[in-house]
């Protein structure tokens, strides 16, 4: 049985795992030496998706994982070690990004940035973020399962609604391009 936390994070997964296709598209860029336009990387779209891929998780995803995590172990559904795996790749994931944006950051100001430092950051970025929804969809996802109505609507009571700045009706312009490109890869 899926639960509303349930559904809301694997379509939170599955919307940032659409993204950062977006993203390693847009990287593996910088390595072709054709001038034609669609092999230039898109450079405003990269740094609105890096800003996606900061602020979503950071205040909307993580702290619905926290509320419900703590939930999880108050009803002894879950074990600290389980989560604590989770809630430690969250800071890992924000230290990543954070090197990442800013070498996005320093080539938008026109500073030079070795290729293979980007690609590093990328990788290094790319690889924990799915290897960190993997664990989480392996190890906690599976415990919301248990989860009642009641207890879906004691998570939910507990965090502050935002809405998605991508995905959601409420979207922002700033996110049309990214937009257009997600629907071409679907």
């Amino acid at each position: 049985m899926t639960t509303a936390i349930l559904d809301r994070l694997l379509n939170d997964h599955q919307n940032l795992k659409r993204v950062l296709t977006v993203l390693e598209r847009e990287i593996a860029k910088y390595d072709t030496e054709n001038s034609d336009d669609d092999d230039t990387p898109d450079l405003s779209l990269i740094m609105d998706i890096m800003e996606y891929m900061h602020s979503y998780p950071e205040f909307f995803h993580h702290p619905l994982e926290e509320v419900a995590f703590d939930y999880l172990e108050a009803q002894k559904l879950a074990a600290p070690s389980k989560t604590s795996v989770i809630r430690s790749d969250h800071d890992q994931l924000e230290r990543e990004g954070d090197e990442l944006r800013s070498l996005i950051r320093k080539i938008n100001f026109g500073q030079p940035v070795p290729l293979d430092q980007l690609h590093r950051a990328f990788e290094d970025y790319a690889w924990h973020m799915r290897e960190h929804m993997r664990k989480e969809e392996d190890l906690v996802f599976p415990l919301f399962e248990r989860l009642d109505e009641a207890s879906n609507q004691a998570i939910l009571d507990n965090i502050q609604h935002r809405h998605d700045p991508l995905f959601d009706e409420y979207k922002q312009e700033q996110y049309d391009t990214l937009l257009e490109r997600l629907e071409q890869l679907a």
